[in-house]
């Protein structure tokens, strides 16, 4: 006898996690997956958070037959790079170089059910165009029901999704979603996304993470460095880097290449995975720098190679600046946390406790304000103890198997 697998109702949101509870994740992979297509406008309608409306999202990208839908739609952990590959090319009649994509294990599918408890999906590819409803039930995480029959002759292509069923509340706003997306998908000026009738542009993203320097290359012209900082690193990373853009149009992928790593991150993988740089330069097409396919720059052309490392200067500087400010207040809250541990010590033992949270946030980036505090407490209490620093050395020198027992004992006690 054959018998089907068997789920628990909460096998999605455990298994795909934010994707379906976090409307700002669901949006970001929605809109990854419209990238991913090589769509180059997206149109979003998103609800009002008090009306508990309609969500919906459309894009003209490459689309897909019902038989591909499918079988991205079922399989489980769908590796999109083992089949398709790292890049995605443009649908006939756009004319674009390959893209990076996105998508990695599949996931992205699931986030419509953020919104709803089931939805509508019309795609269209190759003259056909099908529409199909997704919902789940208690025991089975997903279930694809034809609607009507396949249309042929159709023109165009491209994906849109519609939720029906049980509406979601929303607790992000439109402004919210809106400064999301704009932090991760206006590196290329050929993606365009609308959200309510509305294009999302640079004006979205509030100025704590967003800023604009104008650089003025003597005898040459002016260029514009945009930075934007997303405060952590996400699954956008390919989109973190730096971006050319000469006559509002992309040159090459937005990524940090080799000289940019020797000149400017110098090892520092965390602001590689934060920030994203936009450099518009648009006196590099007059010099003649652009390759004719715009895939990069000519790496022999004179102006080319005396603006990139000005540029590289420029976005160094400022992010030696913007880590300069988050280290003060990194170090800042930690001494202000500490402080009624620290406030009872002595004056040289004051000193040692600061000199070390210095160190720690001067050396150690990746390390979080919740640790480097930990790590201070234990210096301060250990300062405070008659032993001082008698009980590291006794650990230092102890076997594997006594501390195991030493846990055990201080755990009792």
């Amino acid at each position: 006898m054959r018998q089907s697998l068997m789920f628990e109702d909460r096998f999605l949101e455990s298994w795909v996690g934010s994707v379906i509870t976090s409307p700002a994740t669901a949006i970001v992979e929605l809109v990854a997956n419209c990238w991913d297509a090589y769509a180059t406008e997206v149109n979003i309608t998103w609800p009002d958070s008090k009306e508990n409306g309609q969500f919906s999202i459309k894009d003209n990208g490459v689309g897909m037959t019902l038989k591909e839908f499918k079988f991205i739609w079922w399989v489980m952990s769908y590796d999109r790079v083992k089949r398709y590959g790292l890049t995605t090319k443009p649908p006939p009649g756009v004319q674009g170089s390959p893209r990076p994509v996105f998508g990695r294990n599949g996931k992205g599918r699931f986030a419509t059910f953020c919104f709803s408890s089931e939805y509508l999906i019309t795609s269209r590819k190759d003259g056909e165009q099908f529409t199909c409803r997704v919902y789940r039930t208690i025991d089975r995480p997903l279930v694809i029901e034809e609607k009507g029959h396949i249309k042929k002759g159709v023109e165009g292509h491209g994906t849109e999704i519609v939720s029906i069923g049980k509406i979601h509340p929303i607790t992000l706003s439109e402004a919210q979603a809106r400064e999301s997306l704009g932090s991760r998908f206006l590196v290329n000026p050929a993606f365009r996304v609308l959200m309510n009738g509305e294009q999302i542009t640079f004006d979205d993203i509030s100025d704590s993470c967003f800023s604009v320097q104008e650089v003025y290359i003597p005898d040459i012209g002016e260029m514009k460095i945009l930075h934007l900082d997303t405060f952590r690193a996400d699954r956008t990373t390919m989109q973190h880097g730096i971006a050319w853009w000469v006559l509002n149009r992309a040159v090459g992928d937005c990524k940090w290449r080799g000289s940019d790593y020797q000149r400017i991150l110098d090892g520092r993988t965390s602001e590689a995975k934060r920030y994203t740089f936009i450099v518009q330069a648009d006196f590099l097409n007059a010099a003649g720098a652009v390759r004719d396919d715009w895939s990069w720059f000519k790496e022999d052309n004179e102006t080319w190679n005396k603006v990139l490392p000005i540029a590289q200067d420029k976005i160094k500087e400022i992010i030696d600046f913007s880590s300069r400010a988050n280290r003060d207040y990194k170090r800042e809250t930690v001494i202000q946390k500490i402080g009624h541990a620290v406030n009872t010590l002595p004056l040289l033992s004051k000193d040692r406790v600061k000199t070390f949270i210095d160190e720690v946030v001067n050396n150690c980036p990746t390390l979080g304000e919740q640790e480097i505090l930990q790590l201070s407490t234990i210096l301060a209490k250990l300062e405070k103890a008659n032993s001082r620093y008698g009980l590291l050395e006794i650990l230092h020198k102890q076997d594997p198997k006594d501390l195991d027992s030493l846990h055990q004992v201080l755990a009792q006690w």
